[in-house]
């Protein structure tokens, strides 16, 4: 993720975390699966379901209504998306 993406959400929500805010930067663009956004921001998972929750919450983020194989628990895992 780039600084610039960071800086953005930074002035459009500073009233989010850093960590809510890179979850949300990398979901502007694709929708994504808990595991791969923390493997796309180099956490382990915990890091970032946190904050998945508190963005679901506070209506930033959605199922997208998706699922997908997640390999490494071979379980059908959810697939977030900015919420429009």
């Amino acid at each position: 993720m780039s600084q610039t993406q960071l800086e953005s959400y930074q002035q459009i929500r500073p009233e989010l975390g850093r960590r809510q805010r890179e979850v949300l930067a990398l979901l502007e663009f694709e929708d994504l699966s808990g595991q791969e956004i923390a493997s796309r921001l180099g956490l382990p998972l915990h890091s970032v379901s946190g904050r998945l929750t508190e963005l679901h919450d506070e209506g930033e983020i959605v199922n997208s209504g998706r699922t997908r194989w997640n390999g490494m628990t071979k379980r059908w895992v959810t697939v977030w998306r900015k919420n429009k």
